[in-house]
């Protein structure tokens, strides 16, 4: 039985997933004690949503459920077509929200300099997509914050496959431990559980070794799709199911025209194997009359009723709602190259919403990644460990520009605004702050060539006068 077969309630149509599998948070009572017996409740806990994880991960991978639908006879067409919109949904979504990546500046210099390294040393334009992808496909991802062995902060990104974070059940829920699992080589159950003061490694039922970590709070960090931590495109599975059913009910009928039979109507035809095989190969058919009129028989193939236009109409409509549904626009339309600036910010209002949406989810996760930097002096001075909430986050979709519009723009707003907000108009700027100084320095270098050339005017016109009364 494959995943799908195992997840899919067979008593809805198209087929959703199971409500026991629907995604939700692990909660745990502060004042329980951490022994390993509590550790195997949570993981048992994890591993109940882990159906639903694999069957959207494999939906991702272009498999379906329609390659678990029952096998038909032999002598019947049966194409199964796996349409791969979860991935185009994925990956269209993830272009136009996070394909330029997110700006992250302080107004500290200093401070500003070791976000940077640590922006470098981490790689964070990689991982930020990677954590955004994994959100969108799962509606949940994990990121690990460690110490390396030169005591440098460093992330991992994690799969909710392989991760989860328990909360408390205080009024505004807290982590309370970070746990990743797996299986080793013996395949025996292995892990380490992050507490809010230490790590603890384990195999099977037994810690193995336990030590303090230097941060304030469980160094596991969620990045969540939308607040029901549903996957982008799991609303849009039963569309998704009926299109790949109508779409290889259409390749069947294909087959079955391919593959029409041959009917002798009024006569009566002796034919062989090697006759039948001409006829198949050459597309001819010669028909010897034994006595009856010529005019009395037919022959003809046997063709199946066409509900093309039905089935086209159908995908049309499903598809239609795929992309209404999903909020994801359909951006391979030919009208998107077509359309203004205007219509085009139209056409992408509902995805526009939706990363609305999933940006404030996402700059909540990078704030507490950053609080965590921030609250190591290896990292940041004690005196500056709050600073991380003026960290600036700027999120520029990945749309089509029209330069010369918002050169235009600019140009209406110089004088009206600061230099930074009228810089930040033009697309093409990727570091606003950076620009502004490199103009500051530009026009101070151009100030003082100005102050020079006045000098040597001044000099010039000083040593003329000179020369002019020498020779009165």
């Amino acid at each position: 039985m494959g995943i799908f077969q195992k997840v899919i309630d067979k008593s809805t149509n198209g087929g959703t997933i199971n409500s026991s599998h629907r995604p939700k948070r692990i909660y745990c009572d502060e004042s329980k004690e951490l022994t390993i017996e509590l550790v195997e409740e949570l993981i048992t806990e994890h591993k109940g949503m882990l159906v639903r994880y694999k069957q959207l991960e494999a939906m991702y991978y272009g498999e379906m459920a329609i390659d678990d639908m029952p096998t038909k006879e032999p002598w019947k067409p049966d194409n199964r077509v796996a349409t791969p919109f979860p991935k185009y949904i994925v990956d269209t979504f993830m272009g136009y929200f996070i394909g330029k990546p997110v700006k992250i500046t302080h107004s500290n210099d200093r401070i500003q300099e070791k976000l940077s390294e640590f922006d470098n040393l981490n790689n964070v334009e990689d991982k930020n997509f990677e954590l955004a992808k994994w959100a969108c496909i799962y509606g949940n991802s994990i990121e690990l914050i460690y110490q390396n062995e030169e005591t440098q902060t460093r992330t991992a990104t994690l799969k909710p496959t392989e991760a989860f974070i328990v909360y408390d059940n205080s009024i505004e829920p807290k982590p309370l431990y970070g746990v990743w699992y797996g299986n080793n080589d013996d395949n025996k159950q292995v892990g380490t559980i992050y507490t809010r003061t230490d790590i603890k490694d384990f195999i099977e039922n037994k810690f193995i070794e336990e030590k303090p970590h230097p941060y304030p709070s469980v160094p596991m960090n969620e990045y969540v799709h939308n607040t029901e931590m549903m996957g982008i495109f799991e609303p849009v599975i039963p569309i998704i199911n009926q299109l790949n059913k109508a779409i290889s009910a259409k390749a069947n009928d294909v087959d079955y025209f391919a593959e029409a039979y041959l009917a002798f109507i009024g006569g009566r035809l002796d034919l062989d194997d090697e006759k039948l095989k001409n006829i198949r190969e050459n597309r001819v058919i010669n028909y010897e009359s034994d006595g009856v009129s010529s005019n009395s028989v037919d022959v003809k193939f046997l063709d199946k009723p066409n509900a093309d236009g039905t089935q086209e109409n159908l995908i049309d409509r499903l598809e239609q709602w795929l992309y209404q549904t999903s909020m994801v626009a359909n951006i391979s339309d030919e009208s998107f190259g077509n359309s203004s600036g205007t219509s085009l910010a139209y056409k992408l209002q509902s995805m526009s919403n939706l990363a609305l949406n999933m940006q404030r989810k996402l700059r909540a996760s990078l704030q507490e990644r950053y609080r965590l930097f921030f609250s190591l002096e290896t990292n940041i001075n004690k005196a500056d460990a709050e600073s991380y909430a003026d960290i600036e986050y700027t999120f520029d979709r990945n749309i089509p520009r029209n330069l010369l519009e918002e050169s235009q723009i600019m140009q209406n707003v110089d004088g009206i605004t600061s230099k930074e907000t009228q810089l930040g108009v033009f697309s093409r700027i990727d570091n606003v702050k950076s620009e502004v100084d490199r103009i500051e320095k530009e026009e101070s270098s151009l100030n003082s060539r100005k102050d020079i050339y006045q000098e040597v005017v001044i000099d010039n016109s000083e040593k003329v006068a000179e020369l002019n009364d020498e020779t009165d």
